[in-house]
């Protein structure tokens, strides 16, 4: 025979004692409650109730958890309420103040039934963890960190992470491509989901790809536009934060919410409110390069003109200078020249006064010498004085034909140094002709200067400087792209 424990005490079935305490629960707890819970997960039934399970939790440790319902009957007003004032729908994670009422089912349990949800309550709770984030990433200096990239003199090859659907997309698109300066841009697509729950992760495996593509884009931009305000909280998860800030491409959000400013917006290089808006400052940017290129393109030529007309005039300078120094060369050679030639003329009329004076005195010694010897042959006997004068005669005539030859000699040789005189001269003016830069020119030399200076070693000059050659009949410019040494 079977033998219970229980002897004397009532056994009750479990749905009697089940129903009892649903009878304690309802009657000990028959009012609503407000109560602070996290949500830890969100479902919705087919029938259109709402199943979540809510906790609270200390230290990330967790002190209690209790199923919720919210009943279709109330869900649209407590939904629309709450979504309008945070731009929020439920989600997991979310802090939430809660109207409740206790029910206890004897299949089902415990359980809470949700009446109504503050929404201001969790907008500040949003608000505390969106500038605990904040502070989160300014303390790890993500803040600015994507600002520090130096945006590029002119936007060319852009990525854009959005929805192909987005309706911001196609405004991106069609405000960059109709522009007015008819600028065109490369522009490719990484199709992102932007929002719900695998925003965040999609957005990241978008930059991804971008990141690991071959493609080199000039910046990212981040868009969104047309769609619900519900949903935007995505923008500030930390972990796109953080990964938007740490970008090798500086990155352009637009994301469409006029109200508020998401922490991917301040992580970011540069927001703007709308996807029109970041396509006009491209453009703008752009523009603003084109501009610079004019002035600087202005400025180049006019300190080009500036510089050839300084060149002419040094060259002009240098003309008139080689012009004076050879007309003061010629003229200095042309006194020598004629010094030299009355100094020869001089020195040959001084020859023959010499050798006047020389005949004169030979003349006169020979008179002497005559007359002494006509004063011997006086006294000599008188027979010999008809050979005498005969002797004397064949003497006369014999230094009168040797006078004479010399005469004719020394007029010969001072007509040949006279010659000889001349010569030189022409000679030392055909030199001069010869010497003369427009001549040496003439025969294929040339003068090459640097800077002005005139070249004398390929030391003196470097490469990619110009070199000024200067011709027969005109000056060239040329730059230098290699020397070679003669060693």
């Amino acid at each position: 025979m079977f033998k219970t424990k229980v002897i004397e005490e009532t056994i009750y079935r479990l749905s009697d004692l089940l129903d009892e305490l649903q009878m304690v629960v309802r009657s000990t707890f028959d009012r609503s409650y407000w109560v602070i819970a996290e949500i830890v997960s969100v479902s919705e039934a087919k029938n259109g109730h709402l199943y979540l399970e809510i906790a609270e939790k200390e230290n990330d440790f967790l002190q209690a958890k209790i199923r919720a319902n919210i009943w279709s009957k109330t869900k649209s007003r407590i939904l629309s309420e709450f979504e309008h004032v945070t731009n929020q729908s439920l989600k997991k994670g979310m802090k939430v103040l809660v109207n409740v009422t206790i029910d206890f089912h004897t299949v089902f349990g415990l359980s809470l039934n949700i009446l109504d949800i503050d929404p201001n309550f969790s907008l500040g709770e949003i608000e505390r963890q969106k500038q605990a984030t904040l502070l989160k990433l300014e303390q790890e200096g993500l803040i600015d960190f994507n600002k520090q990239h130096v945006l590029p003199l002119a936007f060319q090859s852009i990525a854009i992470v959005s929805s192909e659907t987005a309706a911001g997309y196609q405004d991106f698109l069609k405000q960059l491509s109709d522009n007015t300066y008819d600028y065109k841009f490369k522009t490719m697509l990484f199709q992102s989901t932007m929002q719900g729950k695998t925003a965040a992760e999609s957005i990241i495996q978008a930059l991804d790809k971008i990141e690991n593509g071959d493609s080199p884009f000039d910046v990212v931009v981040l868009i969104r536009g047309g769609g619900s305000t519900l949903d935007l909280n995505c923008f500030d998860e930390y972990s796109l934060a953080v990964r938007l800030a740490q970008s090798q491409f500086p990155i352009f959000t637009g994301i469409g919410h006029e109200r508020d400013t998401s922490i991917a917006d301040k992580v970011a290089h540069t927001q703007f409110k709308t996807p029109t808006a970041v396509a006009d400052y491209i453009v703008a940017h752009n523009r603003d390069f084109e501009i610079m290129l004019g002035t600087l393109s202005e400025s180049i030529n006019q300190y080009t003109f500036d510089l050839i007309d300084d060149q002419k005039q040094n060259i002009s300078n240098l003309s008139k200078n080689l012009i004076y120094i050879s007309q003061q060369k010629l003229h200095k050679n042309a006194k020598l020249l004629e010094q030299q030639n009355f100094n020869y003329q001089k020195a040959a009329n001084n020859r023959l006064v010499r050798a006047g004076f020389r005949l004169d005195k030979i003349s006169h010694i020979l008179k002497h010498d005559l007359k002494i010897r006509f004063q011997q042959m006086d006294q000599n006997l008188e027979n010999r004085f008809i050979k005498i004068i005969y002797n004397s005669k064949n003497l006369l005539q014999i230094h009168k034909h040797k006078t004479d030859q010399y005469k004719k000699s020394l007029s010969r040789q001072s007509l040949q140094r006279v010659q000889s005189s001349s010569l030189q001269i022409e000679q030392m003016n055909q030199l001069i002709h010869l010497a003369d830069p427009k001549q040496i020119l003439k025969k294929g030399f040339s003068i090459t200067r640097v800077n002005g200076q005139l070249l004398r070693s390929i030391r003196n000059v470097s490469k990619e400087e110009i070199l000024s050659t200067e011709l027969y009949d005109g000056i060239l410019e040329s730059k230098i792209i290699k020397t070679n040494n003669h060693e």
